[in-house]
């Protein structure tokens, strides 16, 4: 069944890749094949199909349950594919993994309006992963890509870069979905590294804080939010070597992770 069968549905985000030679490419994005691809959002399956061809395990995590006989449709021959018709943001991760203990990837083309808790969850859980690929909104993907202190970031772009690396692959043109977005989109990956040494749990609460109030200087952000003093932020700032009149957004990753060691 193609995309032009299938109405898409505006309170779910839905906008269905209909281009042949992007859904390859996207789906080529993720290493060796041995591997379970969790996917985000399957639609009418087009993404699922190139994935069960080229990977293991797909398991595929639906909201839309009006898509169970287009998916069940178009991917009847897909072995290797499970479509789970469930709310990805409530759902346990690890039960959805179960028992595969090899690589693990996302793949997916998620709505837009839910990309910010998407990927802070999958960062939550950045440890399971090998590598993520998404089809995200461009302006979206330019914040998430920015580096952190030039001003363009957002503070889940520091929890991101803390996790991982990332970098766009492509850009895609509205006219190469249905409907078309109004906008212009975007895939990145996201390759998991290495973390720091500090405490993730304080050091986001600091970012979050240091962009409660965008406008003002880091040291007025973080008291106003009531998270430290302005003496305990302004001493922390002096023993990381950095000027007190320093806005939240300014501030790099690593300029955060000193800041926190000073201050605890």
């Amino acid at each position: 069944m193609s995309e032009d069968k299938v109405k898409a549905k505006k309170s779910y985000g839905q906008n269905f890749l209909n281009n042949d030679s992007i859904l390859e490419q996207i789906s080529s994005l993720c290493g060796s094949g041995d591997r379970l691809i969790i996917e985000i959002g399957p639609g009418i399956g087009a993404l699922t199909k190139k994935l069960s061809e080229k990977y293991a395990r797909v398991r595929s995590v639906e909201l839309d349950k009006s898509l169970a006989d287009v998916l069940e449709s178009e991917l009847g021959e897909c072995s290797n594919v499970e479509v789970l018709y469930e709310d990805f943001l409530k759902l346990d991760i690890g039960n959805l993994i179960g028992d595969w203990n090899g690589k693990i990837s996302v793949c997916a083309n998620i709505p837009y309006y839910i990309t910010s808790p998407i990927v802070d969850k999958l960062m939550d859980n950045a440890q399971l992963f090998d590598n993520i690929v998404l089809l995200v909104q461009k302006e979206v993907a330019d914040k998430l890509c920015a580096e952190t202190g030039s001003g363009d970031a957002v503070p889940l772009t520091y929890k991101l870069k803390y996790y991982a690396d990332i970098k766009k692959c492509l850009n895609v043109a509205p006219g190469n979905f249905t409907p078309p977005p109004k906008v212009w989109s975007t895939v990145v990956k996201i390759d998991i590294k290495e973390r720091y040494q500090c405490s993730e749990e304080k050091l986001f609460k600091l970012i979050e804080a240091g962009f409660y109030q965008r406008r003002k200087k880091f040291v007025n952000s973080v008291r106003e939010s009531g998270l430290f003093s302005k003496d305990s932020i302004i001493d922390a700032l002096k023993k990381a070597g950095i000027n007190n009149d320093v806005r939240g957004e300014n501030l790099t990753l690593e300029q955060y992770i000193d800041v926190l060691e000073n201050l605890t």
